[in-house]
């Protein structure tokens, strides 16, 4: 907190008042002391403020300096109301607080496969693979063309083959195979006609935002043993619900030579180590999430009974 008592002057404050309110910026000069307020350890006597930055929010042009169509305020906001105005949801406390632990959380993740000695995969985010089915996928196409205001876009399609004819020779070495029970038909990828030919799209064939990192660091797994990889995964499941998320961030590590009970305790020790870490480096955070009205009562509590 930053301070200026009544009756007190400071170089360049009648200035900084004219700043436009919440969202401005300051470089403030004064004197550090022990605060007797409730909630804080320091407090700042201003002694000199310099205006850095105002909030152009006077008139909906944003021209004119002033807080009335600046979208944040001193009092609370929805969440969706921060997702509206995403530019600014990092200066709320909630967004703010979340990242604070986010970062602790991926820091801590590193840490502790690091410390267990697995290696960290980047697997690939662009992949023409469907991960066991795990969900519907983003498709990735240049085909659409990079005018997005184009109208009347016409994409390739598969039409019919014509009957291939065959040479004498050809027909002869496939008489050869059939009398010798091998299959002379080859196995082609289904075909089906007026279908989108991603022959002519970038990759050659159909790709995809990946649903999950697994297929490629099971194949490291076989060559260097435990590995783990930790990056952006996304569904589209056509669901808008607070229980779907179309991307995220999935922490998958493959063991070597592991029993199922050898996997249940790396889960436990990991979750365990992310537990105790997020108390002892995001405690204030935590803190803050118990009396917010987006957060949870009891939650350090019952991050403490995890251990």
């Amino acid at each position: 907190q930053c301070i200026l008592n009544e009756g007190e002057t400071a170089e360049g404050f009648e200035e900084s008042k004219k700043s436009g309110g919440t969202g401005s910026s300051f470089q403030l000069t004064g004197v550090v002391n022990e605060s007797p307020a409730a909630g804080q350890l320091v407090e700042l006597k201003v002694t000199k403020a310099v205006l850095l930055g105002a909030v152009y929010g006077g008139d909906p042009e944003g021209k004119t300096i002033g807080g009335f169509n600046y979208p944040m305020s001193k009092s609370g906001h929805s969440l969706e109301h921060m997702r509206t105005n995403a530019h600014l949801r990092a200066r709320s406390g909630v967004h703010a607080a979340a990242m604070r632990i986010r970062h602790a959380m991926a820091f801590a993740t590193h840490n502790f496969f690091h410390d267990n000695g697995f290696l960290y995969i980047h697997t690939p985010i662009i992949t023409c693979a469907d991960c066991e089915g795990a969900g519907e996928q983003f498709g990735i196409t240049t085909l659409l063309g990079a005018d997005h205001h184009k109208p009347d876009v016409k994409l390739p399609v598969l039409e019919e083959l014509e009957e291939k004819k065959l040479s004498k020779k050809e027909k002869k070495r496939l008489a050869k195979l059939e009398a010798q029970g091998k299959s002379i038909v080859k196995e082609e990828e289904t075909r089906v006609v007026g279908a989108v030919d991603y022959t002519q799209d970038f990759f050659g064939k159909r790709a995809n935002l990946t649903v999950s990192g697994q297929l490629n660091v099971e194949t490291h797994a076989c060559a260097l043993s435990d590995v783990y990889t930790f990056g952006p995964t996304f569904r589209a499941e056509n669901s808008h619900t607070t229980r779907h998320l179309s991307e995220f961030w999935m922490i998958e590590p493959e063991i070597s030579f592991a029993t199922l009970e050898d996997d249940i305790n790396l889960a436990e020790d990991y979750l365990k180590y992310c537990v105790h870490y997020a108390l002892e480096m995001c405690k204030e955070d935590l803190e803050f999430f118990e009396n917010s009205p987006h957060g949870e009562k009891g939650l350090i509590a019952r991050l403490k009974n995890v251990l």
